[in-house]
């Protein structure tokens, strides 16, 4: 998407959606230069939604982001910091959890770089555990 316009333009509650999920920018956030949007900068691929905050400034605020068609339990969020392939624990003042129902996973993020979804291994248990 290319956006160009002449004045300051206001957006609130603005979703970009693809099948495998959406991030949702649910504040109103002011333009006020053209825009390059494109799948390099913003996207949502299998259980992975990434906005690069260098280039979307504008956009690097909260968000909702929707990951689709998960198999997990129990999932938990997961940040890659430097947008190298390492994910690592989304701690909560970063990440919280909205929902998760038929293998869609909802959570709250206060800014964007890439995250991701992962089995939280603290509930799961081995079922011949109760023998000790």
């Amino acid at each position: 998407m290319f956006n160009s316009f002449a004045a300051q333009m206001d957006v609130t509650n603005t979703t970009f959606a693809a099948p495998d999920g959406s991030i949702n920018l649910p504040n109103t956030i002011t333009l006020s230069t053209s825009l390059d949007v494109s799948k390099a900068k913003l996207n949502v691929t299998p259980n992975k939604a990434f906005l690069n905050s260098s280039d979307l400034t504008q956009f690097n605020t909260t968000g909702i982001i929707t990951l689709n068609g998960l198999a997990y339990l129990d999932p938990i969020s997961k940040v890659d910091w430097n947008d190298d392939g390492t994910y690592e624990n989304c701690l909560p003042d970063v990440c919280s959890e909205l929902s998760y129902s038929g293998g869609t996973y909802v959570f709250n993020v206060s800014h964007f770089t890439s995250y991701a979804g992962a089995e939280n291994a603290t509930t799961i248990t081995h079922p011949y555990r109760d023998w000790e």
